[in-house]
C-alpha cells in the first residue's frame, strides 16, 4: 500500500514543538491500558509522549484543558495517566484521560470511594478545575479503569457530562472481555463491549470479528491494514452507532503512513518531522467506523485516535 508522505511541518509548527518539548524522563514507556513495555529505540535524549500532547492541544486550541490534565498529574502522580487524541466525526479535536489500575486487573471487587483511582476520588480532586456529573456507588463498583472525555464544549463551559468505567469480563462466559458505561448524573448508560486478541496467532479471529459486522465487512481488508497487524494486540469493540479497532504498540515507522492515510494534516506533519525524536515510542491507535444502512458497501472511518501517556 502505497503513500505519499505529507507536505513538510511548517516552521510555526516546528517552533511550537521546540517550546513545548519534553524529554524522555528515566522511568517505563507505557501502552494504553498501562502495561510497560521495552523501547524500540535507546530513549536518551528524546522526547517524552507527553510532548505530542502539549503540541496537539496548543494547535488544536485545546491548551485550556491543560490545568485539567495537570491537576489528572498532581492527583494519580507521573506516568499514571494514559492520554489520547482524537479526531471527531464532525472534524473537531477531542482528548480522553484514561486511569488504569494494574493491580485490579483480574479482580472484581469494589475500589472504594477513597481510592484515588475511583470516580468518587477524582470528581470530588477535580473539582477545583472542572465539574464532572459523576455520581458512582464506589463502595460496590468494580471497574479495572476510568475515562474522562474532554473537548472545546467542556473547555468553554467547565462541565463535563462524566466519566466512563470499564468493567471486566470473561470471553468465555459473558461474550466479551470488557465493557464500558457512562457515569451520567445518577444514570448508568451500557455503551460499549471489547475484544482483545494477541496480534501474532489470534489476527484470523479479528478478521472474523470485522468481516461479522455490516458496519466493517465490506472493507475488512482496509481496516485491518497490514501495516498496522504487526503489533502487540488488537481489540474489536462494538459501539451503539459503530464499531472500532484498537491496534497496540505500533512503532514510529508503522504509524507515519497510517497517519497520512487515515489523519493527514498538521499532527501528520509534525509526527513526520520529528519521527527521529519520538522513534523510541510505541503508539496505541484507534479508528471508529459506521456505514449506512441503505448501502453496505459504504463504510466510512469517523473517528481516529493516538495514544501515549504522561
Amino acid at each position: 500500500m502505497t503513500t505519499l508522505p505529507p507536505e513538510p511541518a511548517s516552521p510555526a509548527e516546528l517552533s511550537r514543538w521546540d517550546r513545548l518539548r519534553v524529554p524522555q524522563g528515566p522511568g517505563p514507556l507505557h501502552d494504553y491500558i498501562r502495561r510497560p513495555y521495552p523501547p524500540a529505540a535507546d530513549p536518551a535524549g528524546r522526547a517524552a509522549s507527553e510532548s505530542v500532547l502539549r503540541w496537539f492541544l496548543e494547535t488544536e486550541g485545546l491548551d485550556g484543558l491543560w490545568p485539567v490534565i495537570t491537576r489528572f498529574r498532581e492527583l494519580l502522580g507521573p506516568g499514571e495517566t494514559v492520554w489520547g487524541v482524537k479526531q471527531l466525526p464532525d472534524g473537531r479535536a477531542g482528548v480522553e484521560l484514561y486511569v488504569y489500575d494494574l493491580a485490579r486487573d483480574g479482580q472484581r471487587t469494589p475500589k472504594g470511594p477513597q481510592d484515588p483511582r475511583s470516580v468518587s476520588a477524582l470528581v470530588a480532586g477535580l473539582r477545583p478545575v472542572l465539574e464532572v456529573d459523576s455520581q458512582l456507588d464506589d463502595h460496590r463498583a468494580a471497574y479495572l479503569m476510568c475515562s474522562l472525555e474532554l473537548d472545546a464544549q467542556v473547555m468553554d463551559s467547565g462541565r463535563s457530562p462524566g466519566f466512563r468505567i470499564y468493567t471486566p469480563g470473561d470471553r468465555r462466559v459473558h461474550g466479551y472481555d470488557g465493557l464500558s458505561w457512562l457515569v451520567a448524573g445518577r444514570e448508568l448508560v451500557r455503551e460499549n463491549s471489547y475484544l482483545f486478541f494477541r496480534a501474532q496467532d489470534e489476527l484470523a479471529a479479528v478478521r472474523a470479528q470485522v468481516q461479522n459486522s455490516p458496519r466493517g465487512a465490506a472493507a475488512v481488508d482496509t481496516l485491518l491494514d497490514p501495516g498496522l497487524c504487526d503489533c502487540f494486540t488488537i481489540c474489536f469493540a462494538h459501539k451503539r452507532d459503530g464499531d472500532a479497532l484498537y491496534f497496540s504498540r505500533v512503532h514510529t515507522d508503522q504509524l507515519l503512513p497510517w497517519m497520512a492515510r487515515r489523519w493527514p494534516g498538521p499532527l501528520c506533519r509534525l509526527l513526520h518531522a520529528r519521527r527521529d525524536d519520538l522513534c523510541h515510542l510505541r503508539w496505541d491507535l484507534g479508528l471508529d467506523f459506521a456505514v449506512p444502512a441503505h448501502d453496505l458497501s459504504q463504510v466510512t472511518v469517523r473517528k481516529v485516535g493516538l495514544y501515549g501517556f504522561l
